[in-house]
């Protein structure tokens, strides 16, 4: 990624390094000059997308994006920059490959999705998978909600490309933390999951729940699932919203409600494009209104085959309906009058509070045609602290992130009871199945 924190100089001397959009080398401006050049056709093209009056490409140059004309503008740099580090983080992954053959090679991919760190976590495990590699993901915190919307749009994209996946903390690790990211890998079928010594030995109970829970590991799966909420990489794009989450994010809230209802997948832009809709049955938009016009027109034909798709309407945002870049809304308007063919689009015209939209959801996904093993999760009566996964091998995972004892009650099985922090499995036939030492009740 690019420079963001730290300061990791040569031989521990200071090392310029900071957040921000490092683009304003003289090299940095050719390539950004030729890479306009390779998109449009000439000047005037350039000119009529970005309303700019240059009189030739030795004009154009990198700018900050908040500084852009329009959307456009913005987004051909934006875009840009980001292709650009996936471009040299697959050429490093190549020259390693060339210089160590057989031998296992992965992405070290961390941040959280910021437009100025430049990590396209999609086009990084797409780019493993085509070379059978895999990509590691260093961003997990003590916190698994956050672990999750930090972490899923990598593993969505290396399952779906067939990139091999494993995690590395990215700060601290007490209990919770290290249980936490036990269950992430559980759920994602991950193939390694780093910790630091003192993360499993410098914190009160952190060994012996280690030592208890880190069996279930041995049942590690990939997980079932039914839904996938549309990753808004356009959106991003323009206005850098992941940079903003300390300050108020809109996209990471929603993601983190989202997943104490339900597990899900993200499904970028670039992964519809390449045809990953056909693995879901349910599409959920969080945040964001833009996208290109070719992915819009995936997702359109996704729902017209059959697909469900749930939109939350923003009055507050013109009509608040999905568009292009440019803003044509045409296709959302159609299902706006019920045009959608075999599928659905549901829309939630409610509070835009995300506390009211979870509700509706909640109740929504209950409705709809997923698969049974998924519906008995939905069903499935346990505290918002308890988060779940159905895997492929016909389990469900379970994770207590909480202090206190969780009671869980699911169709057709015994009361579950899980402790503080305790991850288990139980066989959706029915049984209970666990390696720890303890019994679920």
């Amino acid at each position: 990624q690019y420079p963001a924190a730290g300061n990791w100089g040569y031989h521990g001397n200071p090392l310029h390094t900071h957040l921000g959009f490092w683009a304003a080398d003289p090299s940095a401006v050719r390539a950004f000059r030729k890479a306009m050049e390779g998109k449009y056709t000439d000047i005037a093209s350039l000119n009529h997308a970005w309303t700019t009056d240059y009189t030739s490409f030795d004009q154009v140059t990198t700018f900050l994006p908040d500084s852009a004309l329009n959307g456009r503008m913005r987004f051909d740099f934006t875009s840009w920059y980001m292709d650009s580090m996936s471009r040299w983080c697959a050429r490093w992954a190549e020259w390693a490959r060339a210089s160590i053959p057989n031998t296992p090679i992965y992405q070290s991919s961390g941040g959280w999705g910021a437009v100025s760190i430049g990590t396209d976590y999609t086009a990084q495990a797409r780019a493993m998978g085509q070379m059978k590699e895999g990509i590691r993901l260093t961003n997990e915190t003590d916190m698994y909600p956050l672990n999750f919307t930090n972490t899923r749009m990598a593993a969505s994209a290396a399952r779906f490309y067939g990139a091999k996946l494993g995690f590395e903390p990215a700060s601290l690790g007490t209990l919770r933390g290290v249980m936490a990211r036990l269950f992430n890998a559980l759920t994602n079928g991950a193939d390694h999951l780093f910790y630091y010594y003192n993360h499993l030995l410098s914190h009160d109970g952190t060994t012996e729940a280690w030592i208890d829970n880190a069996p279930v590991l041995d049942q590690r799966a990939l997980p079932a699932v039914d839904i996938a909420a549309f990753y808004p990489d356009t959106s991003i794009l323009l206005h850098d919203e992941p940079l903003r989450y300390l300050s108020g994010s809109a996209w990471i809230p929603r993601a983190e409600a989202l997943r104490k209802i339900t597990d899900y997948d993200y499904a970028s832009e670039q992964m519809i494009l390449d045809g990953a809709l056909s693995r879901y049955r349910v599409l959920v938009f969080l945040w964001g209104t833009e996208t290109q016009k070719p992915v819009l027109e995936k997702v359109n034909a996704w729902v017209r085959a059959g697909g469900v798709l749930i939109y939350p309407v923003r009055q507050q945002i013109r009509d608040g309906l999905l568009a292009t870049v440019e803003g044509d809304r045409s296709i959302a308007q159609q299902w706006r009058h019920g045009d959608t063919g075999a599928g659905r689009v549901i829309f939630y015209e409610g509070h835009p509070e995300i506390e009211n939209y979870m509700k509706f959801l909640t109740v929504e996904l209950r409705k709809l045609p997923l698969s049974p093993h998924v519906h008995q999760a939905l069903e499935m009566q346990r505290p918002t602290s308890v988060y779940w996964s159905v895997l492929v091998n016909g389990k469900l995972a379970l994770l207590n992130f909480s202090d206190d004892v969780a009671i869980v009650r699911l169709t057709n099985h015994p009361v579950i009871r899980l402790k503080p922090y305790e991850v288990a499995l139980v066989k959706l036939d029915g049984q209970a199945s666990n390696t720890s030492n303890r019994q679920i009740k």
